[in-house]
């Protein structure tokens, strides 16, 4: 059984945006998604490769994976919950409640305020539907491959990549979410300097944390591929293009995100129904053109001009000058370049020693060049400062445990 999508669970994290505390939504997503792919690759690789199992359990165990994730998900918001009722147990009790409620005016109002939320936040699925549809008809239509070789290469762009990607697209929206309380108050009181100037920073923040995160995928998409699939070179090229749409889609969800919490979600569907038709057209073009990396493509750019659109909006709305945004994300990719050029060095030199096509073997490349990677990028940001422009005086505390100077 699937408990994906909880009702209940949806209250829970409402309530925590109600409080303006948005770090157990965003944290619940992480740990749902961290769980699930955990799960299912894990459960997968036991029945397949360990018990000779066949494919129907395993693919009963892949949808049981987001049950296991959202297990997780319910156990991180509990916690918070718990914490959060001692705090406000005493409030509770000296509050008196005055006003009336209207039922009617509520559900609808409700109801009119959920219809957008649902439409973002299932923005990606319409696009997966949209490939479900055209990619095999199409195929077939113009090529020569048999039914099952057309289920692979679905699989390939489509089922395989998601495990990893949709981690990515986690990440964006936990760093949009955490912020929409805020967006929203400075919205309401109008204080559009401030306003901008969050608008700013999480775009610069998006830049610092995914930026180092898609390229390190790509970087590393063939031990990947390796380790959580089987040693294929098709396999890790198709991976690499589905990171592209992984950052594409993880930056519509973190900025339809912010429209929402400025009061503008009509605005937003707009934008991503714009997408999404632009994808509509290119979708048949781009498959017989491109065939697996076709159905990609086509989300690249259908989300590249929602992307654009929500940008060009939310600078005539907030006003902000993305001037010093890209500057700073021109000096993020700098160093998410050094930091590959290292990590390139890192993952050769452990091909001498490791066989990326085995297992384990492309795990420990994975281990040891992005752990490599990852604490050059950190290191670099912080001593550079770049880091507390993003989040403040936690950053002096990292370089004091850390001695940089």
């Amino acid at each position: 059984m699937c408990i994906r999508d909880s009702p209940s669970m949806s209250v829970l994290r409402g309530y925590f945006q109600g409080q303006q505390d948005m770090r157990p939504s965003a944290i619940s997503q992480l740990v749902e998604q961290a769980l699930r792919v955990f799960y299912m690759l894990l459960s997968v690789f036991i029945i397949m490769k360990v018990m000779k199992g066949d494919y129907l359990n395993a693919v009963i165990q892949s949808t049981f994976a987001a049950s296991v994730g959202m297990v997780g998900s319910y156990g991180v918001l509990l916690f918070y919950w718990f914490n959060d009722r001692k705090r406000n147990e005493p409030q509770l009790e000296r509050s008196v409640t005055k006003g009336t409620i209207d039922t009617k005016k509520l559900l609808f109002e409700t109801i009119r305020q959920a219809v957008p939320f649902i439409l973002l936040g299932s923005g990606i699925v319409f696009y997966k539907l949209i490939d479900q549809v055209t990619f095999i008809r199409t195929m077939s239509a113009n090529t020569n491959y048999s039914h099952e070789q057309l289920i692979d290469l679905y699989a390939l762009f489509s089922a395989n990549p998601d495990k990893l990607t949709m981690v990515i697209v986690a990440l964006g929206t936990s760093l949009a979410m955490t912020s929409l309380p805020m967006l929203t108050e400075l919205f309401t009181q109008k204080r559009r300097p401030e306003l901008a100037k969050v608008v700013n920073t999480n775009i610069q923040l998006f830049a610092y944390i995914m930026l180092p995160a898609v390229f390190g995928m790509i970087l590393l998409a063939y031990p990947l591929n390796t380790v959580f699939y089987s040693a294929d070179i098709l396999g890790s090229r198709v991976l690499i293009a589905a990171c592209w749409a992984g950052l594409v889609s993880a930056l519509f969800m973190m900025l339809s995100t912010t429209l929402q919490g400025i009061s503008h979600s009509r605005i937003a569907v707009r934008y991503w129904a714009a997408g999404l038709l632009l994808k509509v057209v290119l979708q048949v073009p781009l498959i017989e053109l491109f065939e697996v990396y076709g159905p990609l493509l086509a989300t690249v750019i259908g989300l590249s001009l929602t992307c654009g659109l929500c940008l060009w909006k939310l600078r005539r709305v907030v006003r902000a000058n993305y001037k010093l945004a890209f500057r700073r994300c021109v000096l993020i990719l700098i160093l998410t370049l050094v930091m590959l050029i290292a990590a390139f060095i890192v993952r050769q030199l452990s091909y001498l020693v490791f066989d990326p096509s085995l297992r384990w073997s492309a795990l420990m490349v994975c281990l040891v060049t992005g752990g490599i990677g990852s604490l050059l990028y950190f290191y670099l940001t912080l001593k550079i400062r770049l880091v507390d422009k993003l989040v403040g005086p936690q950053a002096k505390k990292w370089r004091r445990r850390l001695r940089i100077k």
